[in-house]
């Protein structure tokens, strides 16, 4: 790949900057105009202004996706796809390519930064209707989104610019800080630590609806730093928050309902923290149809790499092959009128609903589970890591003590009715375990933004670029481009997108 220049970065951020401070960064709703010199004089603005920054997350999302699966192993370009897509999937992307355009990821950080500039005013003008406890709750969201958005920029460009909160004219964009991948993780550990709510206050949280779990994020964030115990806190907390019975993957959606999590993400209240909403009718598409499905533009597919990983998996008593509650006809299916053609399906799985309308999940409950698993199972605690993967807490006669709310948790395998994931004698257990955590989060996780993330992580952790750099190579057919990105990605300097010129 091109490598990263700071012009290039600095330039993609004041043009960010210059579209974000225009007087569009004010539309509440599509084609509805509100005015800088209006805005933030009640509560009805600053819920306008959060509603504009789920809009800049619909911009963001579909890309995010396309290109989480095409640079890592779960999505192959299909015979009519564009050359642009076609060398993001070989590694052979140029900064010219449209689709690793990250200015997005600043439009959200500028936008978030300008309404918290301006909540606490709020406060004083409308205390009948925005008082301090909805201000730190809303605070904490918009310091979480901005902090989501910083995350994935400087995952995927391998550098960030920092934007300070009261970044007045364009002037001032040229002289930014330029922070490489570590010191934004430590950054944004900052930012987020201070709007944390006091979980052993008696003051309850105001819970802003599709806005991303705090604690979920930090605990992502400090799995990046090998942090162990701090994530496997953070990542069990944010399970246990906003009531006992949610977000510890149970029966709600088991067997053949785990499909209903994509038909209604934002009704799967036991499994969803987060989703960003799309709407057609009201101007708000959502464009993985057009891609993904085999009656539109179907640029994309499922690798076979990942449909055979669906196929490999065996149901309870090994007796039945395939993971059938989420492999194919829930994560993909064949095309009709084909039997050797497939498509990506967990966008249109419901047969109702309105076309480019399928919301997009941003966290979900058996993600963090994984996610602490896999930070139990560097802790040393494997099998507390192979309970959340396998059949679940709530099937032990004794819990542990910082579980014991898990009572209806039925672990990731065994709420779609798989065979349990064991460690065979002779192996380095921790390494086995996380290759098996890493397969499950594929095959749970497919084509939602995901797969490169945990990648790259896993690789940094285990100083061994040939562990993404394989993982990547063994989804192509062609021998030779395998080797090819095999070696190439094999450099951690090559896993990074070039800035746009």
């Amino acid at each position: 790949m091109v490598k990263r220049i700071s012009s290039s970065l600095m330039i993609m951020v004041i043009l960010t900057f210059s579209l974000s401070c225009s007087e569009d960064f004010f539309d509440a709703k599509m084609g509805d105009k509100i005015s800088p010199e209006e805005h933030y004089k009640d509560a009805s603005d600053v819920w306008s202004s959060f509603s504009g920054i789920l809009l800049l997350l619909q911009e963001v999302l579909p890309n995010h996706i396309i290109l989480d699966g095409l640079l890592s192993d779960q999505i192959q370009p299909s015979a009519s796809a564009q050359a642009e897509l076609v060398t993001l999937y070989s590694h052979t992307v140029s900064a010219g390519n449209t689709y690793i355009d990250g200015s997005s990821y600043y439009k959200i950080i500028v936008s978030a930064n300008d309404v918290l500039s301006n909540l606490d005013k709020v406060v004083e003008t409308d205390k009948l209707n925005y008082d301090s406890l909805t201000n730190a709750s809303m605070t904490r969201a918009l310091v979480t989104f901005r902090s989501w958005a910083y995350l994935n920029y400087v995952r995927l460009y391998g550098r960030a610019a920092i934007l300070p909160e009261q970044l007045l004219s364009i002037d001032d964009a040229n002289n930014l800080e330029i922070v490489d991948r570590e010191t934004m993780l430590n950054r944004l550990v900052d930012d987020l630590i201070p709007v944390l709510h006091d979980l052993e206050s008696n003051i309850a949280e105001l819970r802003i609806e599709n806005s991303i779990n705090s604690r979920a994020l930090l605990g992502e964030i400090y799995l990046e730093l090998n942090n162990y115990d701090l994530a496997e806190k953070y990542l069990r907390e944010a399970c246990e928050g906003f009531g006992r019975s949610n977000y510890k993957v149970d029966g709600s959606f088991s067997r053949e309902n785990f499909s209903n999590i994509f038909i209604n993400p934002l009704g799967a209240s036991r499994e969803v923290f987060a989703a960003v909403p799309f709407s057609f009718e009201d101007g708000q598409k959502n464009p993985l149809e057009d891609y993904f499905r085999s009656e539109l533009d179907y640029t994309l597919r499922p690798s076979d790499k990942l449909m055979n990983l669906y196929n490999s998996q065996l149901m309870v008593g090994d007796t039945i092959a395939g993971d059938v509650f989420r492999g194919r006809g829930v994560s993909y299916d064949t095309i009709p009128g084909s039997n050797d053609a497939f498509f990506i399906s967990k966008y249109s799985l419901d047969p109702n609903a309105v076309l480019y309308s399928s919301d997009i999940i941003l966290y979900r409950a058996s993600d963090v589970h994984l996610l602490l698993a896999e930070a139990l199972n560097r802790n040393g605690n494997q099998e507390l890591a192979l309970t959340l993967l396998n059949n679940g807490i709530g099937q032990l006669s004794s819990r542990p003590t910082d579980y014991r709310t898990w009572g209806s948790n039925d672990g990731v395998r065994g709420r779609v009715f798989l065979s349990p994931v064991s460690i065979p004698e002779g192996v380095d257990a921790t390494l086995y375990l996380e290759d098996k955590i890493m397969d499950e989060r594929l095959l749970e996780l497919s084509f939602e933004g995901k797969r490169w993330f945990d990648l790259m992580r896993v690789a940094r952790r285990r100083n061994d670029p040939s562990y993404l750099a394989n993982q990547v190579a063994s989804k192509y057919t062609d021998p030779a481009v395998a080797d090819r990105v095999g070696q190439e990605l094999s450099l951690e300097d090559n896993w990074y997108l070039p800035s746009v010129n």
